[in-house]
């Protein structure tokens, strides 16, 4: 497996972070969720065991959403503790993701105003996606800003739920509710717009 360039790629995201900084001075956005694009390449991965692979992944860090998926473009291993979209019996749910603490600081994250200030920003920007989809009045906040364990962190959580406007290909909700808010920023178009302008490369 080849190693990448770590001072490089520091430097690069450190440019970003303060140009992300002058953006959020000048009042173009409130705030934005970079991201740094690692490539690595592993002898054997197109014939790699993916479930042996998804396993490995679980055992250093067991999140409750994870997949492996090969198909004739590539090869995709995800696991995340986010849940974007629950779509069942006509209702839609969502648990945007704000705020983490290591595993034995178990208290901080009720008590952080600036976690908890993030957590219902992006709560409310998922408000408005589900506005999208959903009938006028349904979208409510059943949980906000609960604090969860995980094996490695706490995070904080909330939910979002409504009622879907009609059945529609699962597609037609994506189109009208991606990218989630919370690996964007706020607010969401404008943040993508900084994204798109930092990093110079497709997520």
């Amino acid at each position: 497996m080849t190693t990448p360039d770590w001072t490089a790629r520091e430097a690069d995201f450190r440019r970003q972070v303060a140009a992300a900084l002058e953006a959020i001075a000048a009042g173009e956005i409130y705030q934005v969720n970079l991201s740094v694009a690692v490539r690595v390449q592993v002898a054997g991965w197109a014939d790699a065991d993916l479930a042996g692979c998804l396993a490995a992944v679980q055992a250093v860090q067991p999140v409750p959403l994870a997949m492996a998926w090969r198909g004739e473009g590539g090869t995709l291993l995800s696991g995340s503790m986010e849940r974007f979209l629950r779509i069942v019996e006509g209702g839609v749910s969502c648990r945007p993701i704000k705020g983490t603490a290591p595993a034995g600081d178990t208290g901080r994250l009720s008590t952080d105003t600036k976690e908890i200030a993030e957590n219902t920003m992006i709560v409310d920007m998922v408000r408005h996606d589900l506005r999208r989809i959903c009938r006028s009045g349904s979208v409510s906040v059943p949980q906000l800003c609960q604090p969860e364990p995980y094996a490695t962190l706490w995070h904080l959580e909330s939910e979002v739920v409504g009622d879907l406007v009609e059945p529609r290909a699962l597609s037609a909700h994506l189109a009208a509710t991606l990218p989630p808010a919370s690996v964007a920023g706020c607010p969401k178009r404008q943040a993508l717009r900084v994204i798109a302008r930092l990093e110079q490369r497709w997520r």
